[in-house]
């Protein structure tokens, strides 16, 4: 019994000493963390969304403009941010520019929020930091005494950020390429990630309640990979913009780009993002010189 009871000690005390280390380090990386995002909230304006906002330049914009978008980002993961952004006394932000378009409900991004799948368990190491562990809509008890959730500990952040691509003319294999890895359904999964128009509406309340002008962006894509989207997707974006309350929607979907402006199906190259970024800020200042006057404003 004394050997079983001495074998069982030592094997725990290594144990409890790696959990030890990896909560001080967890308390440690967290704390600055907290001070880059406190950093981050004196601009005054964010670009946030997936890697098709990654795209968009923010030296192009009126105000102090950061990136902060983050390749095949859940709009939870933008919450967050955002709710921990304008918690510090000091924040700067005024306004938040972020993506939404038809690939933004497709049910990859299901997948992305849930841990059960590989791209809900990646986003639980890109994305830990950033979470206030307290609420489990994303990470659960269990998720936390995963191995996931002790890899996670050490992994780096994503801290996402601006994302520039020269090619141009994109080809039908790379079209097809990335409406697979989006549209793409697996097993008997809804085709539809109706959480993500759950939480756009948690972010278009939370910036209203901030008052953070939140401008909801819809980019144009390759004629060919629109082509291949079910219409439905494009019933449900539309009802997801007119369900939220306070957002402005700015929309340039509609605009027939030349492929010479893309890196593939939906991402804009270096020089799309030149003229999109600056269509943007000129769509957000007629919008506040719209309002402004409709206010009887100076």
């Amino acid at each position: 019994m004394k050997r079983l009871i001495y074998q069982l000690l030592l094997f725990s005390i290594p144990v409890f000493v790696f959990v030890l280390i990896s909560c001080i380090y967890y308390v440690m990386k967290r704390s600055d963390v907290k001070s880059e995002m406190r950093e981050i909230s004196q601009y005054e304006s964010l670009i946030m969304g997936d890697s098709q906002m990654q795209r968009i330049k923010p030296e192009h914009f009126s105000l102090n403009t950061l990136n902060f978008g983050s390749s095949a980002e859940h709009y939870y993961f933008t919450y967050e941010k955002i709710r921990d952004l304008i918690s510090y006394d000091k924040s700067k932000l005024q306004q938040v520019i972020l993506g939404l378009n038809l690939h933004s409900l497709a049910p990859v991004y299901s997948r992305r929020f849930d841990t059960d799948f590989p791209e809900g368990r990646t986003n639980l190491f890109r994305y830990l930091y950033f979470l206030d562990l307290r609420d489990q809509s994303y990470c659960s008890l269990q998720d936390i005494f995963s191995m996931n959730f002790m890899k996670g500990i050490y992994t780096e952040p994503d801290w996402g950020g601006i994302s520039q691509f020269n090619s141009s003319n994109p080809d039908s294999a790379i079209i097809e390429i990335g409406y697979r890895d989006q549209f793409s359904i697996v097993g008997d999964e809804n085709p539809y990630a109706y959480e993500q128009i759950t939480w756009l509406s948690k972010i278009d309340s939370l910036c209203y309640a901030n008052d953070v002008d939140l401008y909801l962006v819809t980019l144009p894509y390759h004629i060919l990979y629109t082509s291949k989207i079910d219409d439905s997707y494009t019933v449900l974006l539309e009802q997801t913009i007119e369900g939220i309350k306070y957002a402005t929607h700015l929309r340039f979907n509609d605009i027939n780009i030349a492929p010479e402006l893309l890196s593939d199906g939906t991402h804009l190259n270096t020089k799309g993002s030149d003229i999109f970024s600056k269509m943007i800020d000129e769509a957000i200042q007629n919008s506040q010189s719209l309002i402004s006057e409709q206010l009887n404003l100076p």
